[in-house]
């Protein structure tokens, strides 16, 4: 089209029109191509091992807190209870909301991705997705809910989070062997294990979380450390975490690192 254009003689306004639009198309294109590479992975987050914990907040009124994420659509974070809730906190560890939950035996991880919450439920072995509570009660006997560990127990799933790479879920089982599992809902519920041949130092999975960068961390409960996993399987960085008990993890809008464990506590760390 755009030859058939140009070459035509005495058409050299059409041809200066026709290659400023094209021009123009092609530097529209560009920007939106790469505002949404920005969008998805986030470079300037440094690794791992770059930051540092700035403070240890008690989450009042609770006693173990197992899986945390943060919220896009609300800008805050949801922790899952002990007690069978679904809390809702601020940056402060301040609660605002709780939900009671039913419909699971003991969710250990929840991760927030494609306008959706997903939380494991290490009991039963199911990984369980469900929209933002409009109440504070919530069933989740009829939610959309794929078994990965039939015969789970207390050595079962500890662990979620969300690729918004690939689109994809990292789901992490505690130990027994410790293993991670990814998992994709389209076509159709799909689990595959991605790093089955390598070994790690790591004697369980606590919990999960996605990088800004897009690459894995994982969470230690045994060696209370974090590790960052390149997409390749391969440990690029360690931190050492400063928590008692530090059971599940995530990233914030704000690149920040943040770690929930017992005595439900939140750690935060920021890049030094």
């Amino acid at each position: 089209y755009w030859i058939s254009i140009l070459t035509k003689p005495g058409n050299m306004i059409r041809k200066e029109t026709a290659m400023r639009r094209f021009t123009f198309a092609l530097v529209a294109v560009i920007i939106v191509c790469a505002f949404s590479a920005a969008l998805i992975i986030n470079t300037a987050v440094p690794h791992i091992d770059e930051f540092l914990q700035v403070e240890l907040i008690t989450v009042e009124g609770e006693e173990e807190l197992p899986g945390i994420t943060f919220c896009h659509e609300t800008g805050t974070l949801f922790a899952v209870s002990d007690k069978g809730a679904l809390i809702e906190i601020n940056s402060k560890g301040s609660v605002l909301r709780r939900i009671i939950v039913k419909g699971a035996e003991d969710i250990e991880g929840i991760t927030f991705g494609l306008n959706s919450f997903t939380v494991v439920d290490e009991e039963t072995g199911r990984v369980i997705r469900f929209k933002m509570p409009v109440s504070n009660t919530l069933d989740l006997a009829t939610a959309d809910a794929h078994v990965l560990l039939p015969d789970s127990d207390n050595d079962g799933l500890e662990g979620i989070g969300y690729s918004k790479v690939d689109a994809k879920w990292i789901v992490v089982k505690e130990k027994e062997p410790p293993e991670i599992y990814v998992l994709s809902f389209r076509p159709r519920p799909k689990f595959t294990i991605p790093f089955d041949n390598l070994t790690y130092p790591f004697e369980d999975l606590a919990g999960v979380a996605v990088h800004p960068n897009g690459n894995i961390v994982l969470l230690s409960e045994a060696e209370t450390k974090a590790y960052e996993l390149n997409r390749d399987g391969q440990i690029i960085a360690e931190l050492a975490i400063k928590m008692n008990q530090p059971e599940g993890i995530t990233f914030d809008d704000q690149g920040n690192l943040l770690i929930i464990g017992e005595p439900a506590e939140l750690g935060v760390y920021k890049r030094k």
